[in-house]
């Protein structure tokens, strides 16, 4: 238990150092691998590089490309390109899921292969007839296309969002559009102060506020589940008994978050306190 307590403190907790732990419950190991990107997508690469180091733990290496293919294909591909996967691997997976947005990520090999018709039953599910083949592969590496508003957003891009909000007025701010190649949970809000929060991303979350942007509870429930202190604190004055900020917190494992909101007198029903508990 005290392993794998460790290692869960390794893998979410706010200490991100370079001493990978490693624990030998794959069933474990896989299920926390699956949820890390979507819940810490700025940290793509830890879990990349933990994944290097598991590859020497017996089945790990089959289970992980079957289990993850669909449910994180960018952890995949990734793995595919430092040469973990051979492309013949890849191929049965695309073939047993046409339609699947994973056929995206490997398009240069399938061309190789004589198999577009693979890529052309993806557009079945997604339309991505107005994104030329660069700007799938910006969106494939980076979730959005790099310099949008939402890659803005995102990466905390602050020079370049600037003349992004310039099409838009506070009283009708409009939505970040979010990308079907980005690896992150979905935030419940699009606007552009919740999910800059949600992404952490301070400067662009200050420059809004600056333009009139104003934190609500949404908004406060997207910081929580980024859980930066420094954000954090910017919004909690006045929602400090939000009980859904606890749930976002607690689902998104910033327990440093859920640990303030609990000792501060958080009003919380029982139905709430036993998902936190979970």
């Amino acid at each position: 238990m005290d392993e794998l307590v460790s290692f869960e403190s390794y893998l979410f907790g706010e200490d991100f150092d370079d001493n990978r732990i490693i624990i030998e419950n794959i069933p474990f190991l896989i299920d926390r691998i699956k949820i890390f990107p979507s819940l810490r997508p700025l940290k793509i690469e830890k879990v990349v590089s933990l994944c290097e180091e598991c590859m020497k733990l017996p089945g790990f290496r089959e289970i992980i490309l079957i289990d993850l293919f669909l449910k994180c294909p960018i952890l995949i591909y990734r793995l595919f390109h430092k040469g973990y996967y051979t492309f013949n691997e890849i191929y049965v997976l695309l073939k047993n899921n046409k339609g699947s947005i994973s056929i995206y990520y490997y398009k240069d090999q399938l061309k190789s292969f004589n198999n577009e018709d693979l890529i052309e039953n993806v557009n079945i599910s997604y339309d991505l007839s107005m994104f030329c083949d660069q700007q799938i592969l910006d969106m494939i590496q980076y979730g959005f296309i790099p310099k949008s508003l939402e890659y803005c957003l995102k990466y905390d891009d602050v020079d370049n969002i600037k003349s992004k909000l310039s099409a838009y007025i506070v009283s009708s701010p409009g939505e970040a559009i979010w990308s079907p190649f980005e690896w992150s949970s979905e935030p419940k809000s699009k606007g552009f102060l919740a999910v800059s929060g949600f992404f952490g991303s301070i400067k662009c979350f200050k420059q809004l506020l600056v333009l009139g942007y104003p934190i609500d509870e949404t908004v406060f429930s997207c910081v929580s589940c980024n859980g930066s202190p420094d954000l954090f604190h910017i919004c909690a004055g006045g929602f400090l008994n939000y009980s859904k900020s606890l749930l976002e917190a607690s689902r998104f494992l910033n327990m440093s978050i859920v640990d303030f909101l609990l000792r501060n007198g958080i009003d919380i029903n029982t139905k709430d306190k036993m998902i936190v508990l979970m």
